[in-house]
């Protein structure tokens, strides 16, 4: 029978910040799934203020602080609202060049601004996403209230005045026809059944 060599395993080595996250309880969920539990564990429970050079670090500066908040669940979910609102804010204005394209998004803003609404004020949560409160009202009005048969997915009972998917279809057909090519808008509609 051979001996193979055995092969030595590879551990990961996490930086101290992350160590310290976890024992204030202040890491992310997206962080926490790809650490072990036994190491976050580990993490939770050691004492590192044996550790030479703590003292400058700029994680212990303001240590009983960041203890002190962590321990606020009101103060922690605040942070967390904060969080969530940037995140989501990086991610929109990252693939977006101008601005004027948000409306494409008004579907994640307004989930983002339901969920972190309970924790911050509206009007400052709206001064982030620069929206008025009508504006963000008519969003979740839409979002809430969706229709299949509009263009603009929009409820025709609240905005009775839009075209349905049909119609629209039916007034392209008639602008394709050499007959009516220089026929007014108005005009060409009064040929709809």
């Amino acid at each position: 029978m051979e001996n193979k060599p055995i092969q030595k395993q590879n551990r990961t080595s996490y930086h101290f910040d992350i160590k310290l996250s976890a024992q204030l309880n202040l890491l992310p969920d997206y962080i926490k799934s790809k650490i072990p539990k036994s190491t976050l564990s580990s993490f939770r429970n050691s004492d590192y203020s044996h550790l030479f050079g703590t003292d400058f670090s700029n994680s212990f500066k303001d240590l009983d602080i960041i203890k002190q908040f962590a321990k606020n669940q009101k103060a922690l979910k605040v942070y967390k609202a904060y969080n969530s609102i940037k995140n989501k804010l990086l991610s929109i204005f990252y693939q977006i060049s101008p601005i004027k394209k948000i409306k494409l998004f008004k579907e994640k803003i307004v989930q983002v601004i339901e969920k972190t609404r309970k924790y911050l004020n509206l009007q400052r949560i709206l001064y982030y996403f620069k929206l008025s409160k009508h504006m963000y009202y008519s969003w979740l009005y839409q979002i809430k209230h969706k229709c299949k048969d509009s263009v603009f997915n929009k409820c025709f009972k609240v905005w009775p005045n839009q075209l349905t998917i049909t119609e629209q279809n039916k007034m392209k057909a008639l602008f394709t026809k050499p007959l009516f090519k220089n026929w007014p808008i108005a005009s060409t509609s009064i040929l709809l059944p």
